[in-house]
């Protein structure tokens, strides 16, 4: 991915871990996603991808709220 959307990651991660059970798990999610991933776009279905085999439905909604934030910091920058 480029910087820019390396750093709105990070950056909705950031903002996101309070309201996160599972920040760890989920810090390893998107890094590793961040690796894999050639843009923003990939990235998000990289995610949905994961979560979407997830049986823990907590981990599910730590996932959601994280790709929220982060689509709310992509927009704002387009």
């Amino acid at each position: 991915m480029i910087e820019e959307e390396t750093r709105l990651a990070r950056d909705a991660l950031s903002a996101v871990l309070p309201y996160i059970a599972y920040p760890r798990e989920l810090r390893e999610l998107v890094e590793t996603a961040l690796q894999k991933s050639d843009n923003a776009q990939t990235f998000m279905e990289s995610l949905k991808g994961e979560i979407s085999g997830e049986n823990d439905t907590t981990k599910k909604t730590d996932c959601r709220i994280f790709l929220s934030e982060f689509r709310r910091n992509v927009s704002g920058k387009v």
